[in-house]
């Protein structure tokens, strides 16, 4: 009897085990349903990407008619509320996304209710844009920014930005004294003279975030501001101080080679300084630069007030200060022929310096549009993100002397052709032009891989501008046919994608799907405007930029592939759909099917694809290990 009692006990107790687990997981599972979010590959817009590639996770999540997730509370708290879910794609493993909230800090947020372009079109809708900074150790890591998009206050429609892994923030060695030291003497270098510091900044830096080495780790780095004042113009720059070794990881110019306005002649003369010629309501100078200066700005603020409801580059009436007539050189350095804009990190005002006969409307539109950029998207002025910087402000250049060519006007003539990058010149030291042809498209022979300026944002800007060109006028381009939108309705989307979905470390895939979605913002994803400006970006190839590099394919020896939109078979129909208050027609929507998850392990094919359910395994994978 005992053997029988014994096996019944056994089997009692294993039963009541089975029991309690059962009960767990049937809690568990119950629990897990209200923190867990399910996104389908339906939803999801064929541009949509997440890479986890060298030490960041960038996300670009669009959806593709409605939205991703709905909120239960409005507002910021639903979206902390998004963060905090484990996010399934397909049904299959969650990706959790709960340890976002406390490392992001809220920096703005945006309504279209109070965006005058979209008012005006007729197209403001109820969205909101969140923008948020990433933390590493208490510091604000810099380019490391994460925005998510909202209509009707609890739907979320997108989610982009970059985010570094390494959450360890390396160890300070050295004091902020010695650090200003380094900078000061790395900047000052042969040219001698007093350096000016106007700001500091401690921060967090990931060098590969940045595009400017492959290290991985993040760093205590402090941000260095100087001045060095020859004739009264200010040469500003920015220097990165590791506080770990005291390496100096980054040093660039705060200036790109502006109604209140102030214009000064900085003819020569017996003191070298720079005399002021004409303020608001004061008559001609009879110095012909500052004149044309003057009236050119003018033109410029108009330009920007009328089509974008813009006030001034920084959308508050900011006063302009501008210098013509630059001095050949400053302590030993060439600044002339050349034209450019100092940042706001300066001692003075923003400031626009020109050199003699340098004066021209595009030249001077191109300057005052990196203010522009400065104070929307701040994109930096490194690899593709400058870059991009360089192409904003010549595509919005196009649209205040309306053609294609920059510094026609020039004395040496034109030296970029937005059209025809393969005819740009370069200016030489002689008055004279040199050949310069720039590339075309993303695998474009001639385009820079180096490390010299600034990783090519002068060189490489060509490929973004070639895609505007093709969206304003069409035609056929690298086996792809377009039909042209016209400039005024191509200007909105990018102004739209500037000022909402680009960031300070966007690149060209960035670019790409920023663009798109300022397109459907304002016309809608299936519209005609918005399939022929996809296939103008993927003509160019910009779709193959992979998500989580600032270098282009070709430089790291991958092979191009044909266009996308060369396999696509798409017939839109045509509309006249003003940028005011007429609905979009319902035209077939271009999709580009699969998950991009560009360098992720497992993407056997090296094409950037890989499937949902190894996106999900791999990222948990990474997350587990935090």
């Amino acid at each position: 009897m005992r053997k029988p009692l014994l096996s019944l006990l056994f089997f009692g107790v294993l039963a009541i085990g089975i029991s309690f687990y059962i009960l767990r997981d049937i809690y568990r599972s119950a629990a897990a349903a209200d923190t867990t979010v399910t996104i389908s590959a339906d939803a999801l817009r064929g541009d949509s990407a997440v890479s986890t590639k060298s030490g960041q996770t960038r996300f670009s999540l669009n959806s593709r008619n409605g939205g991703l997730y709905k909120t239960k509370q409005p507002g910021t708290a639903g979206v902390y509320e998004f963060l905090s879910k484990n996010i399934r794609f397909n049904k299959e493993s969650a990706v959790s996304l709960s340890d976002l909230p406390q490392s992001l800090t809220p920096v703005k947020t945006l309504s279209d209710q109070e965006d005058p372009i979209l008012q005006k079109a007729g197209k403001a809708g109820n969205r909101k844009h969140f923008y948020f900074n990433q933390k590493v150790g208490g510091l604000t890591v810099f380019g490391s920014q994460l925005a998510v998009h909202v209509k009707d206050d609890n739907e979320v429609y997108a989610m982009t930005g970059s985010l570094v892994q390494d959450t360890t923030l390396q160890g300070e060695h050295v004091d902020e004294a010695r650090a200003q030291a380094i900078a000061i003497t790395k900047v000052r270098g042969p040219r001698g003279g007093r350096v000016v510091v106007s700001k500091k900044e401690k921060v967090a830096v990931n060098p590969r975030l940045m595009g400017i080495s492959d290290d991985q780790k993040t760093y205590p780095v402090l941000i260095v501001t100087t001045n060095q004042m020859v004739g009264g113009l200010d040469d500003p720059r920015r220097t990165m101080v590791s506080l770990t070794d005291g390496a100096v990881l980054s040093s660039i110019e705060l200036a790109d080679y502006a109604l209140d306005r102030r214009v000064y002649d900085c003819a020569q003369d017996p003191s070298g300084s720079c005399s002021l010629k004409r303020v608001e309501g004061s008559p001609a100078s009879g110095v012909a630069d500052a004149d044309s200066m003057f009236g050119f700005l003018g033109d410029i603020y108009t330009f920007y007030s009328g089509k974008m409801q813009r006030d001034s580059y920084d959308n508050h009436g900011g006063q302009v200060k501008a210098f013509v007539n630059l001095p050949a050189e400053i302590n030993g350095e060439k600044l002339c022929p050349n034209a450019r804009w100092l940042h706001k990190d300066t001692t003075t005002e923003n400031q626009l310096q020109v050199c003699p006969g340098w004066v021209t409307k595009d030249v001077v539109a191109h300057e005052m549009t990196h203010g522009v950029v400065e104070y929307t998207a701040n994109l930096d002025f490194l690899n593709q993100s400058g870059a991009l910087n360089e192409a904003i402000a010549d595509t919005f250049a196009s649209g205040v002397d309306d053609d294609w060519q920059i510094g026609e006007d020039l004395p040496i003539g034109a030296i970029r052709y937005i059209d025809d990058p393969s005819k740009n010149k370069s200016p030489t030291s002689t008055g004279g032009t040199t050949a310069n042809p720039m590339p075309d498209r993303l695998f474009a022979t001639q385009y820079y891989c180096g490390t010299s300026d600034r990783g090519g944002v002068h060189k490489n800007m060509s490929v973004p501008t070639k895609g505007f060109y093709l969206a304003v006028v069409g035609g056929t381009f690298n086996g792809c046919t377009m039909t042209g939108i016209g400039k005024d309705k191509a200007l909105l989307i990018w102004y739209q994608a500037l000022t909402k979905y680009l960031n300070v470390n966007s690149n060209f895939r960035d670019a790409y799907n920023a663009i798109n979605q300022g397109c459907s913002d304002l016309y809608g994803a299936t519209s005609t405007e918005c399939v022929n400006v996809m296939k103008s970006l993927q003509a160019v190839e910009l779709d193959q930029q992979p998500l989580s590099d600032q270098a282009a394919p070709k430089c790291n020896n991958i092979a191009a592939a044909p266009a996308t939109c060369i396999a696509q078979v798409v017939s839109p129909t045509a509309t006249s759909i003003p940028p005011t208050n007429v609905p979009p027609s319902n035209t077939p929507e271009v999709s580009v099917t699969g998950w991009s998850c560009s360098g992720l392990q497992g993407d056997a094919n090296h094409d950037g694809k890989i499937s949902l359910a190894d996106y999900s395994v791999w990222r948990t994978a990474f997350i587990n290990k935090q």
